[in-house]
């Protein structure tokens, strides 16, 4: 390290500094009377200190710094990740984990002399360590080098080594994210990339919800490899008691493999006989040699109720809008949709469970009668708007929503989605069609809805993030009866571009679906509620979310609330909730697959609510469900990134080629640090003794 004094003003200005001191030193002394009769060298001493004293408070005004050059080497950094999913040892013997640990510590050992090797795994989440279990559920690629290009750049980061299988399945394809990164890319390929013997269920699609009575449908993709001329059964069984319990066989049907890459999709009609949460097995018969088991065979649950809902579209004039949201309305065998123009409807309103109204009241027809009749009575209502709104009259109403239309102008508005919203739950692909999807056309103007009020979603003009909802519910818990408006026209837009996105129109279905689903149940008036999810994943959290209301029907949350949580075999597991703004929240952490039930209890006006229900931790076997190494993928990672792939068994080859890579060398770092002097405290003890001195010594000598 070089250190060096340089100042703000010219250097040899020092000079001056101490003719000042010197000047003052001298004058200050030799015309002192008082020390005419005292020894020359006390003369001379105090002269000097009150000399240092000056010298060093004028030099401090030339701002002087310490300037100090430092040089650092820093090695090349080798990261290492490996893919701790559950896919990786499929199919692999139990001591394969054991010695492949073996081998990568080796090789980490070998590189930590001339390199700083940084460790990490990866698979649902990224975790610095390096602790191989292989025991994750699904496999992130994107994560990874995420990460690593946030963490490392412009960092010397000589390779990049990455174990893994190549199987994905969450996150973006790897193959583009990874075009960001700088450095060669070097992969260990694992699994087997050759085509097992396998029977695999790999997918099961079902209603949510089914009504007491009806036949509700089930479709099973089934898939046989290298089985040519074999022969399985395809059953569902029926749990009498959720996940576990004794189970009744209620189909099953002969698969036969035609070829040794067969699928076929098996349709399936069973009957709800039960009210409630219902649990169903769908397995497919393993066959002889079949090394992976785990991916014949899922669990299904279904939430049957006992009556349909009655559902009125009202339209002001025809339009493409409302098709697209009778169609996804009617793929749901628990609405029953009618629909009629306004002015042609006759109907008792007050057998709807929903009223939609398209476009009214409208320009041309304010339907004050009808919409008076409307106010009268606790039917959910959703307001769907247009250019034919009138948005004149529809402020008249006193609704949530106020929207100052100006100049009769419209804005082409993409959705906004609200991750805060909280009155139902969107699944990840249907958020992901939600911020892609196309613009609504919007009434331009101010607007203003009640505090209460939820937003879906909010309008994004053009780049402009704004805070006009698109989708909005009204605050239920203070009216009789819940509102909904979708401000924009175009729905239709979005019916199109999910199929574009997905091959489906499953997601923007979903999106209508749950709307619709929210709106039409009745409003909850227990003044205790406690909220859960019924199905959980097991790498999920459990969460629950408590409101208590007072006789007001006010959100209040003084009383503390307290939850006992039953596992099948009666074990009791006791929490207390957190109190948040005005409710109650609750993460107990992971639980064990398997079925649980819950009671929880309040004290509130000297008497003790409780509220029960039940809930289901379910296996996540997605890893399971595709076993055949993505070597193509591994392979193009490293060579579209100045790397090499390599199997397990040649590691000591990618050893000798990091260390061969010339271009894999330590760099020199030069840091310049500047330090101003007047941060020195020792300088200010030093000046302060030097005065301090002087001043004694005139004190001692009888002046000052």
């Amino acid at each position: 390290m070089k250190t060096s004094l340089v100042t703000e003003y010219p250097l040899w200005y020092i000079i001056f500094c101490f003719l000042l001191a010197f000047l003052y030193g001298f004058l200050l002394y030799r015309k002192d009377k008082n020390f005419s009769e005292l020894n020359i060298n006390k003369i001379r001493l105090m002269a000097l200190l009150r000399i240092l004293a000056v010298f060093f408070i004028s030099f401090l005004l030339l701002s002087p710094l310490f300037k100090s050059i430092t040089k650092q080497i820093e090695k090349p950094i080798i990261i290492f990740a490996q893919d701790n999913s559950e896919s990786v040892v499929i199919n692999k013997k139990s001591e394969f984990k054991k010695q492949y640990k073996s081998k990568i510590n080796s090789i980490i050992n070998s590189f930590s002399e001339e390199y700083t090797i940084k460790t990490y795994t990866f698979g649902e989440k990224i975790r610095k360590n390096q602790k191989f279990e292989f025991n994750e559920k699904y496999t992130d690629f994107s994560s990874l080098f995420k990460e690593i290009n946030n963490k490392y750049f412009n960092r010397n980061v000589g390779a990049l080594i990455i174990a893994s299988d190549g199987i994905y399945n969450k996150g973006t394809n790897p193959i583009y994210v990874a075009s960001d990164i700088n450095f060669p890319l070097y992969t260990i390929a694992m699994g087997n990339a050759d085509a097992m013997r396998d029977v695999i269920l790999s997918k099961v699609m079902t209603n949510k919800i089914a009504f007491l009575g009806n036949k509700f449908p089930i479709r099973a993709y089934v898939e046989m490899k290298e089985y040519k001329a074999a022969k399985t059964l395809l059953k569902v069984y029926h749990y009498k008691n959720g996940l576990g319990s004794s189970k009744t066989l209620v189909f099953s049907k002969e698969i036969n493999a035609k070829n040794n890459d067969y699928s076929e999709i098996v349709d399936i009609e069973l009957e709800a006989k039960q009210i409630g949460i219902q649990f169903y097995k769908i397995e497919l018969q393993g066959l002889e040699s079949e090394l992976n088991l785990k991916n014949n065979t899922k669990d299904i649950i279904i939430d049957v109720v006992d009556s349909k809902q009655k559902i009125l579209i009202l339209a002001n004039s025809p339009h493409p809008d409302i098709t697209a949201i009778k169609s996804a309305l009617e793929i749901n065998k628990n609405y029953h949709v009618d629909f009629y123009m306004i002015k042609k409807f006759k109907e008792n309103i007050e057998k709807y469970n929903l009223v939609i109204l398209h476009q009214i009241p409208s320009l041309t027809n304010s339907a004050s009668s009808f919409l008076s009749k409307l106010s009268k009575n606790e039917i959910p209502l959703l307001f769907v708007t247009g250019s034919q709104t009138s948005y004149y009259m529809l402020n008249n109403l006193i609704l949530d929503l106020n929207i100052q239309h100006r100049r009769k102008t419209f804005d082409n508005a993409m959705p906004l989605l609200n991750e805060n919203f909280d009155l139902f739950e969107l699944d990840n692909n249907t958020k992901k069609f939600i911020r892609n999807a196309p613009p609504l056309l919007t009434p331009f103007g101010n607007y203003t809805f009640s505090a209460g009020s939820k937003v879906l979603l909010n309008q994004r003009i053009r780049s402009v993030k704004t805070n006009k909802p698109m989708i909005l519910f009204n605050n239920a818990t203070s009216t009789n009866k819940k509102i909904g408006f979708i401000v924009g026209e175009g729905l239709w837009r979005w019916k199109i571009d999910s199929y574009v996105q997905t091959k489906s129109h499953d997601v923007y279905n979903e999106l209508i679906n749950k709307i619709i689903q929210y709106l039409s149940i009745k409003i909850n008036k227990d003044r205790f509620i406690v909220k859960s999810k019924r199905i959980i994943s097991e790498n999920e959290t459990l969460e629950f979310k408590a409101e208590l209301y007072n006789k007001s029907y006010e959100l209040i949350n003084k009383p503390n609330i307290e939850i006992i949580i039953k596992n099948s075999d009666n074990k009791s597991f006791k929490y207390s909730f957190t109190k948040t703004n005005k409710s109650y929240y609750l993460n107990a952490g992971n639980f064990p697959i398997g079925n649980y039930s819950y009671s929880s209890r309040v004290k509130i006006d000297g008497k003790v609510k409780v509220k029960s229900g039940k809930f289901a931790i379910v296996p996540v076997n997605v890893e399971s469900e595709n076993t055949i190494a993505n070597h193509k993928l591994l392979y193009r990672l490293a060579n579209e990134n100045n790397g090499k792939m390599f199997t397990a068994d040649q590691l000591d080859s990618l050893v000798l080629m990091i260390n061969d890579n010339n271009n894999i060398v330590s760099i020199m770092h030069t840091e310049k640090k500047l330090e101003n002097i007047i941060n020195y405290k020792w300088l200010f003890f030093l000046i302060l003794l030097l005065i301090s001195s002087e001043w004694f010594f005139r004190k001692f000598n009888g002046t000052y």
